[in-house]
């Protein structure tokens, strides 16, 4: 905890870059995802959106990253209902920089960052289970 999160530059689920930069200014949770449809993390995701009120309470965001790409991100979100941006780390490599597996093997993960791009906490592998409670907890000890 307290090193700062890799830079990065990938494409959301519109295929428009986004940067670390871009969501700078705000405390951010990021779901990495092995791959769309996984189960444990879109179990987690389905977790968090009710939840979604309570985390932007904190003014954080939430967003979703995997290897897939934009077109198989805009359907997993319209398929599973899931109200949050997704980037694409195409080649793995801001998963491998967070030690979120290794080669083409990845875990969910969760990370917390602040506003500076500090990593605060971090869950890894996450679990769905309880996430939604640990997760409001972090908020509130490091935004509350």
């Amino acid at each position: 905890m307290g090193d700062t999160f890799p830079a990065f530059t990938c494409k959301d689920q519109e295929g428009k870059e986004v940067t670390q930069r871009d969501v700078m200014g705000y405390p951010c949770l990021l779901l990495f995802f092995p791959y769309a449809e996984h189960v444990e993390s879109l179990n987690i995701a389905k977790a968090l959106l009710p939840y979604l009120p309570d985390i932007d309470e904190f003014e954080a965001l939430l967003i979703g990253i995997s290897p897939d790409t934009s077109d198989t991100h805009r359907a997993m979100m319209l398929k599973h209902q899931l109200f949050f941006p997704m980037l694409t780390d195409k080649n793995r490599e801001l998963a491998h920089q967070c030690q979120v597996g290794q080669g083409n093997t990845l875990q969910s993960a969760l990370f917390l960052i602040d506003e500076e791009g500090t990593l605060l906490w971090i869950e890894k592998p996450a679990q769905a289970g309880g996430i939604a409670e640990r997760v409001l907890d972090a908020l509130e000890i490091h935004f509350g």
